[in-house]
């Protein structure tokens, strides 16, 4: 929609450089921003009636899923929104891919592989670290440091006893 009334003449104008607009015009921003919030608005109402009306079409597709899954609607009227509404059902599963069933057996069969192939790393990695223990790949004490010694006086002979000290 054309605002005509949101632009006014300003008549000729003279800039700062020194050229002249003849009949410069000019834009009312007040008009365009009350036009514009009335755009939104209505464009919010609009949304939420067609918000609503999906939602009511959708309770009714259930209602009447419901009702021809029991056989209690025996009309002609009923078997056409029954096809209908099977194509749509259709259409709806065949558009998700998690909805088939052998596509589900197959992430779970992957995800149980995965935690078996996970349990085994784990196990192989404490059997490896145990064989390093029982190795003494691991040393509790490093070669290259040096450890203090002790003498100790024993009182009955005089024999000097020179032991190293462990750690634990």
């Amino acid at each position: 929609m054309v605002l005509p009334d949101a632009v006014e003449s300003a008549g000729d104008i003279l800039l700062d450089s020194g050229t002249e607009v003849k009949n410069m015009l000019i834009v009312n921003k007040d008009r365009l921003f009350l036009e514009n919030i009335g755009a939104v608005r209505e464009l919010s109402k609009v949304t939420d009636n067609l918000g609503h009306r999906i939602e009511e079409l959708e309770s009714h597709t259930v209602r009447m899923s419901r009702l021809t899954r029991f056989g209690s609607v025996k009309s002609s009227a009923s078997l056409s929104t029954n096809s209908s509404s099977y194509k749509s059902k259709r259409s709806r599963s065949e558009g998700s891919l998690f909805r088939n069933r052998w596509i589900q057996g197959a992430i779970l069969v992957l995800v149980g592989i995965m935690t078996l192939c996970l349990l085994a790393m784990a196990t192989l990695y404490i059997l490896d670290y145990q064989r390093r223990l029982d190795d003494d790949d691991f040393p509790i004490m490093p070669e290259n440091v040096t450890t203090p010694t002790t003498t100790m006086p024993i009182p009955t002979g005089g024999i000097i006893l020179t032991t190293k000290s462990m750690r634990t």
